[in-house]
């Protein structure tokens, strides 16, 4: 399922059919969490 968005896998949590705010706080999350994580190798 790479390269879509929760609401297209997910459509009984986000049925909306959209991104939704929610979904973009979860996505600044995780992106949040990869940056730091790649910091942390370094």
């Amino acid at each position: 399922m790479r390269g879509k968005c929760l609401f297209e896998v997910r459509p009984d949590l986000f049925p909306v059919g959209t991104m939704t705010d929610i979904e973009r706080g979860l996505w600044d999350k995780f992106y949040e969490q990869l940056q730091e994580r790649q910091k942390a190798k370094r």
